[in-house]
């Protein structure tokens, strides 16, 4: 009972195609001479073409869900409820497998308080009238709502049903002390309804793009690079200071210098520092390479 009228009511609120332009007015016929040719055979005339051909249907973007406003009680502030349904529309409209109808989309379509007045949507025949309100928008799904206070609490009843079906999909409850940890604690349970529906949402990767990721690689090799080659010399430079004491009269500095000998150069130390160094240079140097011909995005 309730689809006609809506479907009626939503042709009422789509303008009309505009009118198909007149042909312009046939120029006056020259007097009629006499002649002896055989008169031409009309054309058949060519098929015409509506001016405005019907467009096609928009691409849907995912699963269309209708989020009703949800109903205050308990001495809750109708303004205050409407911001949490507000608040809940965005929330389900962040996952790219919905298409999510609320607030001014529904008033736009249509009237829904003129239309529980007018079909006497109270009551038993509630449930009837928001499936019959789903089905004339093409909702697959439809969330329903009421904030009031249990007790001192703030409490929000969910309920996710399917449209055609009527079957209860899931429902949750959210508790909280004050409006503001009711807004917080929102997403996670419309959420879950979702999923209830459609299934876990898939975790995308997150990780960084191949190119990005071996461009900062290869950026951190050439890094450590670089660190291994500079302290493989430093213990040459510090021989050289030591030696430079030596002929300047530091008698102990060539003690020190030959200690620097033997524990940076005859045990090899500065050299295996040095070959590793530029094996990570140049490493690095190939891995940014790569990086870069990938490019980073």
């Amino acid at each position: 009972m309730l689809l006609p009228i809506l479907l009626a009511a939503l042709a009422a609120t789509t303008p009309a195609p505009p009118p198909a332009a007149a042909p312009p007015p046939a120029a006056p016929a020259p007097a009629a001479a006499p002649s002896t040719s055989r008169p031409a055979a009309s054309p058949t005339a060519a098929p015409t073409t509506s001016a405005s051909a019907p467009a096609p249907p928009a691409a849907r973007r995912g699963v269309r869900i209708l989020l009703l406003d949800f109903k205050p009680s308990g001495g809750v502030e109708p303004d205050v409820v409407e911001n949490i349904t507000g608040l809940s529309a965005a929330i389900l409209s962040e996952d790219d497998r919905l298409e999510v109808l609320a607030g001014p989309d529904l008033r736009a379509m249509i009237d829904l308080q003129a239309q529980q007045d007018e079909l006497a949507c109270g009551g038993d025949n509630a449930q009837s009238c928001i499936a019959g309100i789903a089905d004339a928008l093409a909702a697959k799904y439809v969330v329903v709502g009421n904030v009031g206070y249990l007790g001192s609490a703030l409490n929000l009843n969910l309920v996710l049903f399917e449209q055609q079906s009527g079957r209860n999909v899931g429902r949750r409850a959210v508790q909280a002390q004050d409006l503001s940890e009711l807004s917080k604690a929102l997403r996670a349970p419309l959420q879950g309804l979702v999923d209830d529906a459609l299934g876990a949402r898939e975790v995308r990767d997150s990780g960084l793009p191949l190119g990005l990721a071996l461009v900062v690689g290869g950026g951190v090799g050439l890094g450590l690079g670089a660190v291994a080659l500079a302290a493989s010399a430093l213990p040459g430079v510090a021989i050289a200071g030591e030696e430079q004491q030596y002929r300047d009269g530091d008698a102990s500095a060539l003690t020190r210098a030959k200690a620097l000998q033997h524990d940076w150069f005859d045990s090899h130390a500065a050299t295996g520092l040095a070959v590793a160094g530029g094996v990570l240079v140049l490493a690095g140097a190939g891995v940014l390479a790569a990086g870069l011909m990938l490019g980073v995005e």
